[in-house]
């Protein structure tokens, strides 16, 4: 009597595509979720970088400049 070598992948082949449609799409709302956190976290600094140029944000009474390579300064550190 000769045992036949089964394989998971061709015997379960509906359970491995729907684990592998499920694997991406938990990749996809992972990317989805830092994008969104990233533009949460800082929308001016994103702003900034996507213009080009600085921008003047406004945030709870103070005042910041955003650059285009990320950085932030405040305008009460350049007062004084």
């Amino acid at each position: 009597m000769q045992n036949k070598k089964t394989f998971w992948v061709t015997d379960n082949r509906f359970k491995f595509i729907a684990l592998l449609l499920f694997l991406m799409f938990l990749v996809f709302m992972l990317l989805l979720f830092l994008k969104a956190n990233e533009i949460t976290r800082s929308p001016c600094s994103v702003c900034a970088a996507r213009m080009s140029e600085n921008v003047h944000c406004y945030l709870g009474g103070l005042q910041r400049i955003y650059y285009q390579n990320y950085s932030v300064v405040d305008i009460r550190d350049l007062n004084g």
